[in-house]
């Protein structure tokens, strides 16, 4: 008798779940279905109202406009839905831009719609050369002015010097010393070397540069410090590498960022 009556309570609570799980996805539905009318309405309203036309620019459109399967949510089935119902014609007074590292997963219909492409590749020595400069006046040399990235810009304001009084941390980051054999040549070295690296890695290894000059006991930038960054920058691009070929199974062309316009 007691299992006769665990059974039931058991039967009970699994249809129980049964119709929550039915009436959470009958909601989701819903809300699905309401999002996309009014987009479907926010795009109607500003259609009226454009007079000189309108540029829409979607980063990372494989998130957004990726091929339509089973397991795609409601809500991106409706957002792409939205999207294709609204540039299923040309027009003159519209035009969407989309930027995405993985061409291949957007969906066909939105492909179909792109009327040029243009790839993006990335930096080559020269170029990498130019942004190793502009990285190194932005995380290095400014480092504790107003304009220092990274986090190392002075502090903005009484209320911001007190919080960092309260904090126990100091007002502002220190000046950063500069050796005289970080120069041109150590640049091109450095360009040489990056083969590979986008403008965003080359960004992330001036800034770990700052951070080891501030976990010396000097705020002083030496060619040492330098390559030792640097080396360890090169052998996590390589596992970064990796991890793409095996993860994703993408080549040397995936790295190469590529946007659909």
């Amino acid at each position: 008798e007691r299992e006769i009556v665990r059974y039931e309570e058991e039967r009970k609570m699994e249809e129980n779940r049964a119709q929550v799980a039915a009436r959470m996805k009958q909601y989701e539905d819903e809300l699905a279905r309401k999002r996309m009318m009014a987009e479907h309405e926010l795009q109607r309203q500003r259609n009226a109202e454009m007079a000189k036309g309108l540029l829409l620019f979607i980063d990372e459109a494989d998130a957004f406009l990726g091929r339509r399967s089973d397991s795609m949510s409601e809500g991106l089935r409706g957002s792409l839905n939205a999207l294709l119902f609204r540039t299923g014609d040309q027009s003159r007074d519209f035009m969407v831009v989309l930027a995405t590292n993985r061409p291949g997963d957007l969906d066909d219909a939105v492909l179909d719609r792109m009327d040029e492409a243009l790839e993006f590749g990335l930096p080559g020595v020269g170029e990498r050369q130019r942004l190793l400069a502009l990285y190194l006046e932005k995380y290095i040399v400014k480092a504790g002015t107003d304009e220092g990235g990274a986090g190392a810009g002075a502090a903005g304001g009484m209320g911001a010097r007190l919080t960092s009084l309260l904090k126990g941390r100091k007002a502002s980051a220190d000046r950063i010393t500069v050796d005289e054999g970080v120069n041109e040549a150590l640049l091109a070295e450095t360009a040489a070397a990056t083969e590979g690296f986008s403008a965003r890695e080359l960004a992330k290894f001036l800034a770990a540069v700052q951070a080891a000059v501030y976990g010396a006991s000097q705020t002083v930038l030496t060619p040492a410090t330098w390559r030792a960054v640097l080396e360890r920058k090169l052998y996590e691009h390589g596992e970064r590498k990796a991890f793409r070929l095996g993860h994703h199974g993408t080549g040397e062309k995936e790295a190469a960022p590529a946007a659909e316009k």
